[in-house]
Order: C-alpha cells, then structure tokens, then sequence
C-alpha cells in the first residue's frame, strides 16, 4: 500500500505557490496519491469598512469572492492541464489554517504540501503564520519548500537520495519506517543525518576521548533504532547545532528533500520552535515533517 494516497494543496494564486505547482504534481505522480485543490475566501473589505458602510462591504465583499472564485477555475484548470491530472477542489470560508487542519482531518488527507510564506528582510528565519500553525495543528505529514529568494534554483530540484534527519529516542523508529516506506514508493535511496549535540571540538587537551565516547554512543544507539525499524540505511554523524548539521548534511548529499519526525511537535510548542523552525528555515531544500 502507498504511503501517502492524498495531498491537499492549499492555493492563495501567489507567485510563491504558482511557482510550487510543478513539485506538487511531480510528488502527486511519483507517490501514486491523489491531489485537492483548496482556496481559502477570505473578506476583503470588512477590515476596512465603516459601521454604517453594511451594504457597501456586503457588495464589496460579494465582488472579491466572486473574483477568488474565477482565480480558482483558472488555476485549477492551468493546473490539470498542465500536468495532465485530475483534481478535486475546495472553496471554503475562515481562518486559512483553521480551514487547511479541518479539510485534512475531515477527509483523510495523509500529506499537506505547501510552500512557506515568510515575510520582511529576515524572511530566510521566519516561516509564515499558516505555515507554522499548520505544522504545530495539523495530523497529516507537511512538506514545506524553502524559500526560493535564498535558495539556488539548481538546489531545489534534485535527483539525490532523502535525507531523514534523526533523534535517537524510540520515537525515531516510527520516523525510520516512514522514511523507507517513502522512499520505496518514490524510488529514492534514504540516508540518515545525526546532530551529536555538544560534542563540538574544543581546545582542553582531554576532550577527545569524551568526544570519540559521544559518537560511538549515538552510532550503537541508532544502530539498536535501525533494527528495531528493519531499516539499513547509512549514517551520517556530525557535531553541532541540529539546523547545521542538517543543512550541511542535505547540500552534501544533494538531497531530494530532508525528512523529520513531527510528533512531539503537537505536545510541546517549544520543540518545534526549537528544531522543526530551525531545520525548516536552514534547509537547501524542501523539508517533510511526519
């Protein structure tokens, strides 16, 4: 059975998400899962409108989803013929990341593919406020792009293996199961990523023993993961901060997209500030939380 059997792919008509349309379609077709188009309509006019304006803002308002709706035929229909795909569509009123958790659940969508949206001149740290509640909110894996501005285009369409950066607590096994079962279905070779925390090279002379002690550790202990999982797949170890490590791991690899476990994420908000964001932001290529 394929892992992943439908994505949702939620549209907004900006350049970013036009510009993600081809890696949805390619994922859609090399997985064997089926797509959803949703759009968000969202009042354009209420914000704005004074109290004694009603009609004003209902007409205006009116006129703005009546224009959302002909933008989403549009691109739908670029979309499928395009790519010679049959999809099926949503419109639907609210809180886009409101509306995007709900849709997911409600129709047993396993994978949410959207681009990020950070703003403002430190866009290369931020993650857009639907993107990060979507990934805080939502069950179903989330593949997220990375932002074209800072990343080369040749780093963002790769052929290498997926890279599945790893912790070594038993939540990791679930996360190497998931990674060979993707990889079987898109045909990838997977290969794994280990940030050995505080084991950074220091100047005290006798630090090199403890260091040599840190990473024999993680190796016997992610050893012990693989087989529980009844995975074999190559491991890569190196000090340093796990954004870092991660990043150097995939521009080394040329990696396809960089794979992560998601689950403690909806238990604790400060974990995914904490690893998720940092990956998320630092990678040269797309990222898939599971």
């Amino acid at each position: 059975m394929r892992y992943f059997r439908h994505i949702l792919f939620p549209v907004d008509f900006s350049e970013t998400c036009e510009a993600f349309t081809p890696t949805v379609a390619a994922f859609s077709q090399a997985a064997g899962a089926k797509i959803s188009l949703l759009h968000v309509l969202q009042s354009h006019s209420m914000a704005y409108a004074s109290a004694d304006a009603t009609g004003t803002v209902m007409s205006r308002d009116a006129e703005w989803i009546d224009m959302q709706n002909r933008y989403f035929e549009t691109f739908t229909a670029r979309f499928c013929r395009s790519y010679g795909l049959e999809v099926a569509t949503a419109l639907e009123q609210g809180k886009p990341d409101s509306v995007i958790t709900r849709y997911a659940a409600q129709h047993d969508v396993d994978l949410i593919m959207m681009p990020t949206h950070g703003c403002g001149p430190f866009r290369r740290f931020l993650l857009g406020s639907v993107t990060a509640k979507v990934l805080h909110d939502s069950r179903p894996a989330v593949y997220t792009s990375a932002h074209k501005s800072e990343v080369d285009e040749t780093q963002t369409q790769q052929s290498g293996p997926l890279l599945c950066a790893i912790g070594d607590d038993s939540e990791t096994v679930s996360v190497l199961q998931a990674a060979s079962a993707i990889g079987n279905d898109l045909g990838k070779q997977v290969a794994l990523v280990h940030a050995v925390v505080g084991a950074e090279p220091v100047a005290f002379p006798d630090f090199s023993d403890f260091r040599a002690f840190l990473f024999r550790s993680a190796r016997e202990r992610i050893a012990e993961l693989q087989k529980t999982a009844g995975t074999q797949f190559e491991l890569c170890l190196h000090a340093g901060n796990v954004a870092d490590v991660v990043r150097d791991a995939a521009l080394r690899h040329k990696a396809d997209f960089v794979i992560i476990g998601r689950k403690k994420l909806h238990a604790a908000l400060g974990y995914l500030r904490s690893h998720a964001y940092g990956i998320i932001t630092h990678a040269p290529c797309a990222v898939m939380s599971i």
